[in-house]
Formats: C-alpha cells, structure tokens, sequence
C-alpha cells in the first residue's frame, strides 16, 4: 500500500502546507487560502462558542471564499504582504487558546493580507476581515471607508463630530476629543466640555458622569438620568454573567438583556462573520 507523505510548499520563504501525497484530493484554492483555511478550520471547535457556527466542508469552504476575494484584491490592484500573511496565520493560531477580550493585547497584530499601501486619511474598502483584507497598508485599519490609525486617532476639537451614530459609546471611529473635552455620542454626536466627574456617594443627572469604576443609579433602571430623575454614583462592581438591572453598572462592557456581558473567545466572532458570509442570498 502507498505510504502518504505531506507535501510543503513555500511562498517565498513562508511554509504553507498543501496536502498529501495519496489520499484525499487537496482542497481547491489558492496556495494562500488553502493554508489560510487549514489554520482557520483547526480552530473552529475549540472555544465551546455560544452559538453553533461550525462551518461544513471547512477547509474546502472557506479556501474557495478567501480564493474569491484574493481575486477581487488582485483585480483592483492590491498586492500580497507575504510579512503579514505570517502575521495573520499565527493570530488564527492564537484564536486557539479561547482567550477572553480583556488579553487581546497578548494576540499577534492584525493587518490586510493584501493592500495597496494607502496611508491615514486615504478611502478604502474592507473586502474581508478574517483575513483582512483592505488597501490600507499595515499598521493602519479600514474604518468608515478611511484608512485610520486606532493607535494615533486624530484629536478632534470642540464641536467636532465624534460619532456617527447615536450610541452609548462612539462609533465610526471618527478620532477621540481633546483633552477637556468629552464625546457626546447619546446627544449631539459632538465634542463638548467634559463636567468634572462626580465621586462616589454624589449626585449625577448623566449616565456617565460619575469617576471611573463608579455608575449613576437613578430610581428608574428603564430611564437615564435626568435633572427630573437624578441618581447616585455608585461602584460599578456586577460581575461577567451576573443578573443586573442598570446599563452601566457592569464591571465590563455592559448590561445586556439583564445580564452583564462576557465577552466571548476572539475566535466566536470571527465564526459569526463567516457563517453570515456563507449564508444564502
């Protein structure tokens, strides 16, 4: 009986591993989405995520679907960085070791597989997130069609815009307010003289106009507080899982369906993303 061996083939000095020599037919794809894939579908059903988002026929799946979007990357231009492709590769590993949010910081960085090299402030198209995929150049995220540097955002002044939508915490990424200044992402969207923090045990009428740790409970959990129903700046110590009936009085993100937030494993979104791509229509 013929003995299988693996084949390795290197892409320009980066190994990526094919298929064998006898046995199953070797997936369909590019050599970069091929190896793309086999990272990716080892990992799928290690972090016991929430919601059932195994993708069948894995490697040939996703392989075909990162194949397509290398051909649209390339049809536009954009070129192969083979230093992040590495990069990437080893975050996919990482996405193994089912670890929370709160050590992202710990994870290899992120940046587009492909790009066209564009700089802060030039427009840009996400064609893909896991792998990423944009023509922004490494170091840089698409953000709101822009090219943005999430480590040095622009410093936006009084009356700016720091939002782009009505949300409890800013969205768009649009930059961070001035020193002084705070983002009024639930009112005007705007940069606006940030009130002096009131501490613990004091009187707020804002939702997070108390210190840092602390949140205002007001008596109606259903509302915010107003100057008609003020509330108390209280520790902000409901734990992960925990029941809770205030949006705010998380000890991280928030309450959401009465039940302060977890985090899930970095790999369960990536899942979500891609069972929403896969899906039909």
């Amino acid at each position: 009986m013929p003995r299988c061996s693996a084949i390795r083939l290197r892409l320009r000095g980066i190994p990526l591993l094919i298929a064998c020599a006898c046995g199953p037919a070797a997936p369909a794809g590019s050599e970069v989405a091929v190896s793309y894939a086999q990272h990716f579908c080892t990992v799928q059903t290690e972090c016991a995520c929430e919601h059932d988002h195994v993708i069948p026929d894995c490697v040939d799946t996703v392989a075909r679907e990162v194949t397509r979007m290398e051909d649209e990357a390339l049809a536009s231009g954009m070129r192969l960085d083979e230093g992040c492709l590495a990069t990437i590769l080893d975050r996919v590993d990482w996405f193994a070791t089912c670890e929370r949010y709160e050590r992202f910081d710990e994870a290899p960085p992120t940046c587009p597989i492909y790009t066209a090299d564009r700089e802060v402030g030039d427009p840009c198209t996400r064609r893909g997130f896991h792998p990423p995929i944009s023509e922004c150049r490494a170091g840089l995220d698409c953000r709101g069609g822009f090219c943005r540097d999430l480590d040095a955002p622009q410093i936006l002044q009084l009356g700016e815009r720091c939002s782009d939508s009505v949300s409890l915490v800013p969205t768009g990424f649009l930059g961070v307010c001035a020193d002084g200044l705070r983002c009024d992402s639930f009112g005007t969207t705007k940069c606006e003289v940030a009130p002096l923090p009131v501490s613990t045990g004091g009187v707020c009428t804002e939702l997070t106009q108390c210190v840092e740790g602390n949140y205002c409970r007001n008596s109606m959990p259903e509302d915010w507080p107003s100057e008609d129903d003020p509330g108390t700046c209280m520790p902000a110590t409901t734990k992960p899982s925990e029941p809770c009936v205030y949006v705010t009085e998380c000890e991280q993100v928030a309450c959401f369906d009465g039940y302060c937030y977890f985090p899930p494993a970095p790999l369960c979104p990536a899942l979500t993303e891609w069972s929403e791509r896969l899906e039909p229509g």
